[in-house]
């Protein structure tokens, strides 16, 4: 059976890194007083294929869906997702769901910003 708790969990933190994100986005988007260049981000990994930003959009679509996923796989006893399970420790199974937190907060932020402003920020 799904456990309510942990996808609650995991909804929350993602909200709470998103919000973070979006905010230190904001921040350094006025460029006064930091020491940090701003930079605006038309491609993919250091604007490489920036003529194809659709692909790149999608492919963060799909890339997000998985991890989602992934995500639900690891974390329930549903038969089809159940493969997924590696029988983690807690230990590591923390960090794994920690890490797939920062990952899809980042895709989706990322995502985000591709489809309101074209770019990365």
């Amino acid at each position: 059976m799904v456990r309510p708790k942990i996808f609650t969990n995991l909804f929350v933190a993602t909200i709470v890194v998103l919000a973070m994100d979006f905010f230190i986005k904001t921040v350094f988007t006025d460029k006064k007083g930091f020491l940090i260049d701003y930079t605006e981000n038309y491609g993919g990994l250091f604007g490489l294929f920036s003529n194809y930003t659709f692909l790149i959009t999608l492919g963060s679509c799909l890339f997000l869906v998985l991890l989602i996923a992934y995500y639900f796989g690891i974390n329930s006893k549903i038969q089809f997702l159940r493969k997924l399970d590696y029988n983690l420790k807690d230990k590591r199974k923390g960090l794994l769901n920690l890490s797939l937190v920062l990952l899809i907060s980042g895709t989706f932020s990322n995502l985000v910003d591709r489809v309101f402003f074209g770019y990365v920020r």
